[in-house]
């Protein structure tokens, strides 16, 4: 009944010449989305940068143990990403980096893991068999990207190691994809598709 009140108010709220059309969203499979905190320290290193990301995944896309090397959206296991990079020496390799940023993402663990607790310190996400990293796209030469195992470059040339990647809340999340549609008002298996 919420969503229905809220589609009504959306509704209501829309241009009058707003064409909108009725559609079933079936969607071709269910995702079950989780958003992480990964961090990353200089701190080991002598330096003072940290860098934070927030990384949406699709965990029907990952097994344990797998190893996951992809691009960053609409079908891809890694949904998005944003990164922060604070404390560098360099004041051009501070700032927040997107996924337009980064060319592919990579998340191995060669072991059983429980992603619902932070990787860091689990068996299998131990050693130089497991990661989680970004590289940079060519587009942006002053984003992070990855050196080695659980390592960051940032612009300027300090590093950074991975110390963290934990669920950043609970979240089951069982959405249709709307990719690419102006509006898309979810109503479950219904959905209110407006231009």
């Amino acid at each position: 009944m919420k969503n229905l009140l809220a589609l009504i108010s959306t509704f209501n709220t829309m241009d009058a010449a707003a064409d909108c059309t009725p559609v079933n969203v079936k969607p071709a499979h269910t995702v079950n989305l989780k958003t992480y905190t990964a961090r990353w320290s200089g701190a080991d290193l002598g330096n003072g940068v940290t860098v934070t990301a927030k990384i949406m995944l699709d965990l029907n896309l990952i097994s344990s143990p797998g190893i996951i090397g992809s691009a960053i959206g609409a079908g891809a296991a890694f949904k998005s990403i944003d990164i922060e990079v604070t404390g560098a020496t360099n004041s051009n390799a501070n700032g927040r980096f997107t996924a337009d940023d980064f060319g592919r993402a990579v998340l191995r663990f060669l072991g059983p893991v429980d992603l619902t607790k932070e990787l860091v310190g689990q068996a299998g996400f131990s050693g130089i068999t497991s990661e989680f990293n970004v590289f940079r796209s060519v587009s942006n030469p002053l984003a992070p990207t990855a050196i080695s195992f659980n390592k960051l470059r940032v612009f300027g040339e300090e590093e950074a190691v991975l110390t963290s990647f934990a669920p950043t809340m609970v979240e089951d999340v069982t959405p249709t994809q709307a990719v690419n549609f102006p509006m898309l008002l979810d109503m479950g298996n219904m959905a209110l598709y407006c231009r």
